[in-house]
């Protein structure tokens, strides 16, 4: 995967690295989330900050949520999170609704396997990439991170 090769297409070294939008958690396992992290901090300069995102599915868990917040897009779709975190494979499927047309919304469906990664396996993974941790959030708005109440995680570590 090109995530876990960030280290080998950089043309140069980088101050920062942002992992967003629950990427680590599109990985197909535990050992893909560890390359990717180590390839992402061997991209980057001494003193540099990998900030990496991931869903809190143990919050989700404990809330008895299983829905992301829809989302309005610019041409009228919505589009609608659904995590599948039962027994079994965990997973999540998106449906996009159109506007309605001749009486009808359209739907678009999609799914996709989830690694159920947690700040535990990122923590893990910036010590196994010699990254020091500096902070976790609970939000992009630097809230504190709770683990059974916040919905997304975002880490924070550097390359000494």
């Amino acid at each position: 995967s090109c995530m876990t090769r960030v280290h080998e297409n950089a043309r140069s070294r980088f101050d920062a690295a942002l992992c967003l939008g629950n990427t680590l958690s599109m990985l197909p396992a535990r050992e893909s989330l560890f390359a990717a992290v180590r390839s992402m901090s061997e991209a980057l300069n001494p003193g540099g900050a990998l900030v990496a995102h991931l869903v809190n599915y143990a919050g989700i868990r404990a809330g008895g949520k299983r829905f992301g917040p829809p989302r309005l897009l610019g041409d009228g779709r919505i589009v609608l999170k659904v995590f599948e975190l039962g027994a079994g494979s965990p997973g999540i499927s998106v449906a996009v609704l159109s506007p309605p047309t001749r009486g009808r919304v359209g739907v678009e469906h999609a799914y996709h396997p989830l690694l159920e990664a947690g700040l535990g396996d990122l923590e893990e993974a910036f010590a196994a990439s010699g990254l020091s941790a500096c902070g976790v959030y609970g939000g992009s708005d630097s809230s504190p991170f709770n683990p059974l109440a916040s919905p997304e995680i975002y880490a924070i570590a550097s390359k000494p």
